[in-house]
């Protein structure tokens, strides 16, 4: 993407953060929304290691956009890994994707408490042309800037509900974008509400996995990208604290080297599981495991981190640089992702004791 970082610099921080931002539009021209898709599809066909460093750089640079294409490279990937079994339509939507450079939303399962995040909370019923949906998703990143938007759903059928991926243009009549996001950070990432006020889905826009399993297998392997590459985004925020810090008079050698080395071990793991991910579909989902741990680790380490940042920067760069209050703040939206540690911590234990890995 030559020239896009440049670009983005050129631009004061806090306008790139802010709601009205272009950034996603500077993504797009300079070529950024095919990254993820295969090279036999039209795309620049970047494995998941390449793009884990990709979403940390987009982090650097700015946090709501790593967010927000963070969703875009999630929903491309689903609609990757159905492709590898489907005899559907995947193959030319990721096509028309990377020749239109169009933007993908993605109103996938939300978890409700004690439910499987993977379950569909969207339903649909029957309709002349297809299908009629009625719900809505929030928040949703890319909410105003979107083309397309994935859906996960239950599709009636003869022998009870079937599972489904719906794919839909953002302009689809009853598509209604309502505000949902009202924190001050992130907000560049466009996250709110996206309501379905039947809406109408012909069958040719549907996907059907097959059985749950196979489905579980498909979103198993979205998460495993999504997982791996919002941690990606958010260890670049925290890198920018740290870059700053590098970068100023007051940094002792001690202080810079001690901080630099966490954010750096943290990468290089995440770039393991990327690795791994990228040369076997053999046990995703223990693999996912093993993601959803580290990723609770650097969680941990960007807290820490970010945090003592901070405080080595002092506090006069603390009130007269907004940026730091920024990143400070945006690092830790990281914990609010799903599946958060709070909800899957009593199943991790439960698989780290050989039973089965539930994802709540």
């Amino acid at each position: 993407m030559p020239g896009f970082a440049a670009a983005v610099q050129a631009r004061p921080f806090l306008e790139r953060e802010h709601e009205a931002s272009d950034l996603l539009t500077v993504f797009k021209t300079h070529g950024g929304v095919d990254l993820a898709i295969p090279r036999a599809h039209g795309g620049k066909g970047l494995s998941a290691t390449e793009l884990v460093r990709v979403q940390r750089a987009l982090g650097v640079l700015s946090p709501s956009l790593a967010v927000a294409i963070n969703m875009h490279q999630f929903s491309v990937a689903t609609l990757v890994e159905m492709a590898k079994t489907s005899t559907g339509v995947e193959w030319m939507l990721l096509q028309a994707i990377a020749e239109g450079r169009m933007l993908v939303a993605s109103a996938f399962a939300e978890g409700a408490a004690g439910a499987s995040i993977l379950e569909p909370f969207l339903s649909a019923e029957p309709h002349a042309e297809g299908f009629v949906i009625r719900g809505s998703k929030k928040p949703c990143s890319l909410s105003r800037s979107m083309e397309l938007i994935t859906l996960s759903l239950h599709v009636p059928s003869a022998g009870g509900p079937r599972l489904a991926v719906a794919l839909l243009p953002a302009d689809t009549p009853g598509i209604e974008v309502r505000p949902f996001w009202s924190a001050p950070v992130l907000r560049g990432a466009q996250s709110d509400e996206v309501v379905f006020n039947d809406v109408v889905v012909h069958e040719k826009m549907i996907s059907y996995s097959g059985t749950r399993d196979e489905l579980d297998q498909v979103q198993i392997a979205g998460f495993i990208w999504f997982e791996l590459l919002l941690t990606a985004s958010y260890l670049g925020a925290a890198s920018r604290l740290v870059e700053k810090l590098v970068q100023s008079p007051r940094a002792g050698g001690s202080e810079t080297t001690a901080l630099v080395s966490r954010l750096e071990c943290a990468m290089n793991a995440l770039l393991q599981l990327a690795g791994e991910f990228d040369t076997t579909d053999a046990e995703r989902i223990g693999l996912l495991g093993r993601i959803l741990l580290t990723r609770y680790a650097i969680q941990d380490a960007i807290d820490a981190t970010s945090a003592r940042a901070t405080e080595a920067l002092g506090g006069m760069r603390f009130l007269t640089d907004p940026e730091v209050p920024y990143l400070l703040t945006a690092t830790k939206a990281l914990a609010f992702h799903p599946p958060s540690r709070t909800s899957m911590q009593d199943s991790l234990a439960h698989w780290l004791r050989g039973g089965e890995l539930v994802l709540c």
